[in-house]
């Protein structure tokens, strides 16, 4: 079902209500949303990749990596000095920016080499070897390809 403008409370059912409401994103992915309901929409959905061991998890990836104009202004946020989720930045640096056009993963870079190598005293727990190993991926996949 296709919808011009909905609700607020309809969009509600577009979000995951718990880990296990996969649900919610089939629904979100078949409908057509305009600008202001993905504004709405997609910074809700950064909650539910903070673990990835949830059913959820891969799937709100796969959306945001779908609306990246309205997703990547959220994860330079997210991978920034302020932000104190480190499993959220990890999370999104080994599972979301992999699945980035290389032209956005590069837009990204800085935040992740700062990370890599300033890393702020919450993000030594995790994100630090997750920019790590994004790094060393990265460097092998451009010598490998030939980029």
């Amino acid at each position: 079902m296709t919808y011009n403008f909905m609700k607020f409370d309809d969009l509600d059912s577009l979000v995951p209500q718990n880990k296990f409401d996969v649900d919610a994103l089939h629904r979100f992915s078949r409908n057509e949303l305009d600008e202001k309901e993905l504004a709405i929409l997609i910074p809700r959905l950064f909650s539910w990749i903070a673990d990835m061991n949830w059913p959820v998890a891969f799937p709100t990836i796969e959306i945001l990596c779908r609306y990246q104009d309205f997703s990547i202004p959220l994860v330079e946020e997210h991978l920034g000095i302020q932000e104190t989720d480190d499993e959220l930045k990890y999370n999104l640096i080994l599972y979301l920016l992999p699945r980035l056009p290389h032209k956005k993963q590069l837009s990204l870079l800085p935040l992740v080499q700062r990370i890599a190598f300033h890393p702020t005293e919450v993000e030594k727990f995790g994100s630090l070897e997750a920019a790590q190993i994004y790094l060393e991926r990265g460097a092998t996949a451009e010598t490998t390809s030939g980029n």
